[in-house]
């Protein structure tokens, strides 16, 4: 079988860096995170929500981490977490002396983005280098970053 590639659609032109992806099953929706290089290093999150045979459009995207506010974003990850019905992003916060953290997106009923404030789970400086799963059997989300020199899974 060979597979086959649908047309593209630009998420965002003014430069993206280490985007995430995963399925939400429950909507029928993508939702993409990713680092907007064109300003100064925001954290987005987008909808990846109609798809018709090879196009895709994707929603406004909503920010969850703002220079503006100090925060930059380094390493993402995200994984849909099926028993908690949403999404985990996990990431480096560049200004904030490069903590790790996570917050979770939803979709909402009506079809756009609702996100949850982010939670420090490593305070100690240097997440990096980041992935997160769900494991449906532990109904739990496994985290593995580089901390420094060292490497660390919660």
């Amino acid at each position: 079988q060979s597979i086959v590639a649908g047309g593209r659609n630009t998420l965002n032109s003014g430069g993206n860096d280490v985007p995430t992806i995963s399925y939400n099953p429950d909507a029928a929706k993508w939702i993409i995170a990713y680092v907007d290089d064109s300003s100064n290093s925001i954290g987005r999150i987008a909808l990846a929500s109609n798809h018709s045979g090879n196009n895709i459009s994707f929603s406004a995207a909503t920010c969850f981490a703002d220079p503006s506010n100090g925060r930059r974003v380094n390493y993402l990850s995200s994984t849909y977490d099926s028993s908690a019905q949403k999404t985990l992003i996990i990431y480096q916060d560049r200004d904030n002396s490069n903590y790790a953290k996570a917050l979770t997106a939803s979709v909402a009923s009506n079809g756009t983005i609702t996100q949850n404030s982010p939670t420090t789970f490593d305070s100690s400086g240097g997440g990096r280098y980041m992935d997160v799963v769900y494991v449906p059997g532990a109904q739990r989300n496994v985290i593995v970053y580089q901390r420094l020199w060292h490497s660390y899974s919660r």
